[in-house]
């Protein structure tokens, strides 16, 4: 075989000598908006806003403020919403400017990797193949439409996809295989932009955009409620009433099972369906969750039987560390009050008469009943204050022949009722990011070019591996090409 010391041709690049154009305004602002220098100085500012929210507390009286930091700082606070930082609106414009760097350079980024993906210039300059990390050269004999043949079943043989084209005697190759590497980078830039997108929507607080409202699209706040109040959602356009609350424990004290029952209405009030809510089992209806959070004592309800003999019931809401009233009428013309001034959730008596409660949940509930006799006297005449002693559900006590029964305690339920639209939003973009990673360090992207040159005494080949990193390896593949031509590098 004879060495030939002929050059291929040199590539002309079409327009490189022309004068660039000055670039009018708005190249130059989507220049500005869509680069690293931008997203580096709008993520520093994202990040000491986070960290003003963490040393400022959220959702505090403007007291709390005042007290903390003095009334100057307390007013700067209310001005610039940094007792709610995440819903202020220059924190919203930060994350509108990082979404919209985030777009503009994606856009960028799109246009390269488009131009990479399906325009991959073939022909390359000689001095590519001569600075090479990886290459062999070889003449063989041979036309080179037999060389170009066995590189192309060798491009085969190792499962590259190629391309060729041919300038003079030369003629070109481009193969790669794990093409879809190149959109590892996008793909997880747009998950980012998503995430943040995710983030905005979540936390926006509503404003006027061109002359219309556009109300918070994101929600938490809590409600309590009785068997048999309703609590209307406007951003759902549905409300709920409770039906019944049921809570259990164990021997131990320990909860069971809390369950509300509820009933869905419509803006209209015309009830829809009836739903049970339970801890981790929350009822889910446009886009709105309503958890079962926590309940506590309602009201009490008893009865006591006049000197007649007739029942009569009583309802009293719990108030803790107060005095409760309810009305009694031990006979015809007669009035006087009964007054709980102790409330025991878990009542437990001593074996010296002391009370206590075994523990915090309302598991067996007590009641101290006290009479006021006389009411014609405000403050009563502490004569007129009886003490009849203490009720639960299967204790009882009496007064003159009056019977009091303890008949049970109802509980109000809270729940905790949220819309964040920008979850589903994150969610996806965690999924969209970690198919970036995926395809960006899991999915090798080979690149390997050719020239034959033709010459009067067979063809020249140059190979060439293009390496995406250093922890590339394409030995494999140049053995498997050497093979089909029976070459020695």
């Amino acid at each position: 075989m004879i060495q030939n010391t002929a050059e291929p041709p040199v590539l002309q690049k079409p327009g490189a000598k022309q004068t660039l154009l000055e670039k009018n305004f708005l190249d130059r602002l989507w220049d500005f908006f869509s680069s690293g220098q931008m997203a580096i100085w709008l993520l520093s500012l994202s990040g000491l806003s986070v960290l003003i929210g963490t040393i400022v507390e959220q959702n505090k009286s403007p007291e709390k403020y005042i007290r903390t930091y003095g009334p100057l700082i307390a007013q700067l606070i209310q001005w610039f919403h940094i007792y709610d930082l995440y819903h202020s609106w220059w924190f919203e414009i930060i994350m509108a400017f990082i979404c919209l760097n985030l777009f503009l350079s994606n856009f960028n980024r799109a246009e390269k990797v488009l131009k990479k993906y399906y325009h991959a210039s073939v022909p390359m300059e000689p001095s590519y193949f001569r600075d090479a990390p990886a290459k062999l050269t070889q003449n063989v004999k041979g036309g080179i439409q037999e060389a170009c043949l066995k590189l192309e079943n060798s491009f085969l043989k190792i499962k590259y996809n190629f391309q060729k084209e041919q300038l003079g005697d030369t003629t070109y190759y481009y193969a790669e295989k794990g093409k879809l590497t190149v959109w590892g980078s996008l793909v997880a830039h747009i998950g980012l932009l998503l995430l943040f997108v995710g983030v905005i929507v979540g936390h926006f607080s509503g404003g006027y955009f061109f002359g219309h409202y556009i109300p918070p699209q994101g929600f938490d706040r809590t409600t309590m409620l009785l068997p048999g109040q309703s609590y209307y959602i406007p951003e759902g356009d549905f409300g709920f009433t409770l039906k019944r609350f049921v809570a259990r424990w164990n021997k131990e004290r320990i909860p069971t099972l809390y369950r509300s029952t509820v009933v869905v209405f419509n803006r209209r009030g015309k009830d829809l369906f009836t739903s049970n809510i339970e801890v981790n089992h929350p009822l889910v209806y446009h886009n709105v969750k309503i958890y079962q959070a926590t309940y506590t004592p309602g009201y009490i309800v008893g009865h006591y039987t006049d000197l007649n003999g007739k029942k009569h019931v009583f309802r009293v809401m719990v108030q803790q560390g107060g005095n409760m009233f309810f009305t009694i009428h031990p006979q015809k013309g007669k009035e006087w009050v009964g007054m709980i001034n102790k409330f025991i959730p878990d009542i437990v008596f001593g074996p010296d008469g002391q009370v206590g409660s075994f523990s915090k949940e309302p598991y067996n509930p007590g009641i101290h009943l006290l009479l006021v006799t006389n009411i014609k006297k405000m403050p009563p005449d502490p004569k007129s204050i009886k003490k009849v002693g203490w009720l639960t559900k299967t204790l009882t006590a009496s007064y003159h022949g009056i019977q009091f029964h303890f008949d049970k305690l109802v509980l109000v339920s809270g729940f905790e009722i949220k819309r964040d639209l920008g979850v589903p939003i994150i969610f996806t973009s965690f999924a969209v990011i970690v198919l970036g990673v995926i395809l960006t360090f899991y999915t090798p992207h080979k690149v390997i070019r050719a020239q034959i040159v033709s010459n009067p005494n067979g063809s020249q080949i140059v190979i060439a591996a293009s390496r995406r990193d250093r922890e590339q390896n394409y030995e494999k593949d140049f053995n498997s090409i050497q093979k089909v031509f029976q070459l020695k590098s």
